[in-house]
């Protein structure tokens, strides 16, 4: 079905503009008469308008809008021009023509929740149910506050892996890019030279010379399997079978293990406080947990607490049987579950393991600089050696 791309004005002067999916135009009108406006402009949507709804709305401008859309409405503005002021002001395109299409739907009489009901696959999970539930309990304004200072925390924490993985990243670039440039460009003019000069090569000089010749001569094949061999990981990965277990494995890698451990943990702890403190009930706030971890083996354990936790048993004791969080999460959830404050003690919770997630990176990235420079030298030393042997031999025949 098309969208169409609308303004329109009421008796009382007052303009509107927004979206609208309709068979045609005349629907359009219809429901723009049907609220007391009459349209000044109808146009189709172009199909790559249409694509930026169907991105994931990024944590970062989600955060911000759901800060400022909870102080807006603290302060008492009604909700319709609330959205009309933050969508025309959010930077982030896919959520400016999500908030367009919204805030047609609350104008014709829609709640938040059932406005952003098209929208499931746009937004997290935790957002919906928390919107949901700010909705029925009349504290939306307290909820959208919550959610927000959540998913900013969240955003802090993926920058920080990311901008951890920055410097290994480049030094594997320039490594493979230094191995290129030696194997193709530099490697040839020394086998010019040796040819020239005869007689018998070192083993590990004839070795890296058939591997510049073969990269030079079936770069293809060379290429071709790398693209393989990608191809064939990202394909195992997107069955649900290989990414549980990857995921799984992760458990089970040496030092990466702990960093990982205490990132699942904070998300853990900072999503099930933040939808317990708004009234969501456990097991569906555990259900909306599981997939907020972001790893699949994780999640399907989760489902199994969730399946428990219907049959009337206790979250700490079953976490504790999972054992894939931290003893602390375990016990702050028991003493949150005997005193009534499980979200906030999850909630400190999440803060440790947000300071501890920092930490353990920066003592990971202390020991990745010495381990990447000795990968370099494990990797250069063996070509300087190959490429200088019979250098060293030529000198020694002159020498004689």
């Amino acid at each position: 079905m098309p969208r169409y791309k609308y303004s329109a004005v009421s008796i009382s002067g007052e303009q509107v503009s927004g979206e609208y999916a309709s068979p045609d135009e005349s629907g359009v009108i219809a429901m723009l008469k049907q609220g007391g406006f009459f349209p000044t402009k109808i146009a189709v949507k172009s199909s790559s308008e249409g694509l930026a709804t169907k991105q994931r709305i990024k944590v970062k401008p989600l955060a911000g809008f759901c800060a400022q859309m909870a102080s807006m409405l603290r302060a008492g503005v009604p909700i319709a021009k609330t959205l009309e002021i933050l969508k025309s002001q959010t930077e982030d395109k896919p959520l400016r023509l999500i908030l367009e299409n919204v805030y047609t739907s609350i104008q014709r009489g829609s709640s938040l929740s059932e406005a952003l009901q098209p929208y499931t696959d746009n937004f997290p999970a935790m957002f919906l149910n928390m919107v949901e539930a700010g909705e029925t309990s009349g504290t939306l304004d307290s909820c959208l506050e919550r959610a927000g200072a959540s998913f900013n925390q969240t955003a802090k924490l993926n920058n920080k892996v990311k901008n951890a993985m920055i410097y290994p990243s480049v030094i594997f670039v320039v490594l493979v890019g230094l191995l290129i440039v030696v194997m193709v460009f530099v490697i040839p003019n020394f086998v010019g030279l040796y040819g020239s000069r005869g007689g018998d090569l070192p083993g590990p000089t004839k070795i890296l010379m058939s591997m510049s010749d073969f990269i030079i001569r079936r770069w293809y094949v060379l290429a071709g399997g790398v693209a393989g061999l990608v191809l064939a990981i990202r394909g195992w990965l997107s069955t649900d079978a290989g990414r549980t277990a990857f995921d799984k494995f992760k458990f089970s890698m040496p030092i990466i293990k702990k960093l990982l451990i205490k990132i699942y943990a904070a998300r853990f702890s900072r999503t099930l406080s933040s939808l317990s403190a708004t009234g969501v009930s456990l097991p569906n706030a555990l259900t909306v947990t599981a997939r907020s971890v972001l790893n699949r083996f994780m999640e399907k354990e989760l489902y199994k607490v969730v399946e428990s936790i219907n049959r009337g048993e206790e979250l700490s004791g079953l976490l504790e049987r999972m054992g894939l969080l931290p003893d602390m999460v375990v016990y702050l959830t028991r003493l949150g579950e005997e005193s009534g404050t499980l979200d906030s003690l999850l909630d400190q919770a999440a803060d440790f393991f947000d300071e501890e997630t920092d930490s353990t990176l920066q003592a990971l990235m202390a020991m990745l600089e010495p381990a990447l420079i000795i990968l370099m030298a494990v990797v250069v030393v063996p070509i300087l050696i190959a490429v200088l042997m019979p250098m060293l031999g030529m000198y020694e025949m002159l020498m004689q």
